[in-house]
């Protein structure tokens, strides 16, 4: 036997409830032992509640609409490169660890690979997306913004109003990031009509500010620079950078005014030789 976490929509802060379940665990990493799992979890949860329907939500959800709201299928749009990435590949990528960060080359690998990537364990000191400065604490924060506006900007939030709970069968702690309670906090912001498109992470974090949480620390906007660079580095064509917002990239083209760089992720980019020799870090 084991126990799963089941996470509830509460119209109070912090917007969700914690029921343990427990249920006959099949041992095993395969996809079908899993699935396995899933429906073990979903049979228990159903003895105690049956007028309460339960959403799997992951990759190994037997219901399309629980797979779709996984966060390795889930996109969000990143406005400065124009192109839509998994909200896991975000998160993984966004995150500045005590021994170096963000890594902006994840958002150009699967999912699976920006989750298991070594470099994104240890002591997390912060978020930074887009050039900005996000707090790592309460640690689910960050993550449930980005979710949140996930699901609004791909229309599905009657998937989540059509659910009364929601689950991850892969959730085993207590602490991190989960996408099952990103969708009971979403939920229940929907349902307040609390939540809009394209919401700021200040709007966001103001709705748990007074709660059962710690107040929010917010951090203040500021361009996050990957590694120091007091000055100015000279690049030559052939050569590769870090761009603190676009990632890894190498020079096609140079101009006396220029730069035309090849971004791993989002392609082909002119900047301006200022720009590129001040914020950019050689690899």
């Amino acid at each position: 036997m084991t126990t799963r976490t089941v996470f509830i929509p509460s119209e109070h802060k912090p917007y969700y409830r914690k029921v343990p379940v427990e249920f006959e665990f099949h041992p095993g990493q395969s996809a079908l032992q899993k699935m396995k799992n899933v429906k073990a979890l979903q049979d228990a949860w159903s003895l105690d509640h049956p007028d309460a329907r339960l959403l799997e939500v992951s990759t190994k959800s037997p219901e399309d609409t629980g797979r779709r709201l996984s966060p390795f299928n889930l996109t969000r749009t990143l406005y400065s490169l124009n192109k839509e990435f998994p909200v896991e590949n975000i998160v993984q990528a966004s995150k500045v660890l005590e021994q170096g960060g963000p890594y902006y080359d994840l958002l150009g690998t699967d999912p699976l690979s920006a989750k298991q990537d070594p470099r994104t364990t240890g002591k997390l000191e912060a978020y930074s997306l887009e050039g900005e400065l996000y707090p790592a604490s309460p640690d689910f924060l960050f993550y449930t913004w980005i979710y949140a506006m996930a699901v609004l900007e791909n229309n599905l939030q009657r998937v989540l109003l059509d659910a009364d709970a929601f689950s991850d069968i892969e959730f085993a702690g207590s602490d991190g990031n989960c996408q099952a309670r990103a969708c009971a906090i979403t939920k229940s912001l929907l349902t307040q009509s609390r939540l809009k498109k394209n919401m700021t992470f200040e709007e966001f974090s103001r709705l748990f500010l007074v709660s059962d949480l710690d107040e929010v620390k917010l951090t203040p906007k500021k361009d996050f620079h990957v590694g120091p660079n007091p000055k100015k580095t000279v690049f030559s064509v052939g050569d590769w950078l870090m761009h603190p917002a676009i990632g890894q990239g190498q020079v096609m083209k140079k101009t006396p005014r220029d730069y035309t760089i090849m971004f791993r992720v989002s392609g082909p980019r002119t900047l301006r030789k200022d720009v590129v020799e001040t914020k950019c870090s050689r690899l």
